[in-house]
């Protein structure tokens, strides 16, 4: 039986969770930048990326113009969504893949050379452009540039740079396969607290981050106790409170105050027919 610990709250299980896990705002704890805002933004561009039109600058090369028109493309398998702030650069936006799809393309869009103007200074300095690689860029917006650390990557949710302006078979099965790694590792740290603390299971848990782990994994409420919260269900709310219990349950499993009363007198009976017959031996 799982053992409840008064001193842990859910706080306290979010500070023990691996660097890697999902925490209760459903938002990995790596991901210094996420704006939950923006997840609702359906090809919105961030402002600075669409550099400042009043500066006055000559026209560019010509082989910088034809770079501009080839597009580095980031997909997503995964059913996380992405927000990375990359400074001055602007703000790229991942959208979860829809289900029933295969995919889904980052929707700030990022080109082979990617184009920011520099501002005038205040000591008269003229405006000039500054450039950069594209295919660098889109490293860093991965975590895989320099100093980033590579195992809060977003390639393990299934975010990949395709090499082509779609992406292959292959592509999308490698990213399918590091999805599936991961979200089987969050499964596994949601099944040790389940069997640690029940309630404080209830209260980490968010269906839009391990319940999402367990769609991907085809996994449902017959399969994993703690998945079964995040399901309709005929759970009524308890008048002490307000947690969801099964209405046949004698006590709530929150407050211990009594539920169901038909099911709390006959629970009582039991006990107290069960000290009756420890008395007796």
């Amino acid at each position: 039986m799982p053992t409840f610990d008064p001193t842990m709250t859910a706080d306290k299980a979010v500070a023990t969770m691996p660097a890697d896990i999902l925490n209760a705002t459903g938002i990995n704890t790596s991901d210094k930048g996420h704006n939950l805002a923006a997840h609702s933004i359906t090809g919105t561009i961030d402002a600075r990326r669409r550099g400042r039109q009043k500066e006055q600058l000559g026209p560019e090369l010509s082989f910088i113009e034809e770079q501009r028109k080839n597009r580095i493309r980031i997909f997503n398998v995964g059913p996380f969504p992405h927000t990375i702030p990359c400074g001055s650069a602007g703000t790229f936006y991942i959208p979860a893949c829809p289900q029933g799809k295969p995919y889904v393309e980052m929707l700030t869009p990022l080109y082979a050379v990617e184009t920011e103007i520099y501002p005038k200074g205040i000591k008269g300095e003229s405006a000039k452009r500054l450039y950069d690689e594209g295919r660098r860029m889109a490293v860093e917006i991965l975590g895989e540039g320099r100093s980033q650390d590579k195992k809060q990557s977003k390639r393990r949710v299934g975010v990949f740079i395709a090499e082509g302006d779609a992406p292959t078979k292959q592509e999308i099965d490698d990213a399918c396969r590091e999805l599936t790694k991961y979200c089987g590792e969050q499964i596994l740290w949601m099944d040790a607290l389940w069997d640690r603390d029940r309630k404080l299971a209830h209260d980490v848990y968010r269906s839009e981050t391990f319940g999402a782990c367990a769609r991907v994994l085809g996994l449902t409420g017959k399969d994993k106790g703690w998945l079964a919260q995040g399901e309709p269900s005929n759970k009524v709310k308890c008048e002490g409170c307000h947690s969801m219990i099964d209405p046949d349950a004698p006590i709530c499993y929150n407050c211990k105050s009594p539920a169901n009363l038909d099911a709390y007198r006959a629970y009582r009976e039991k006990l107290k027919s069960m000290d009756d017959d420890v008395r007796k031996r």
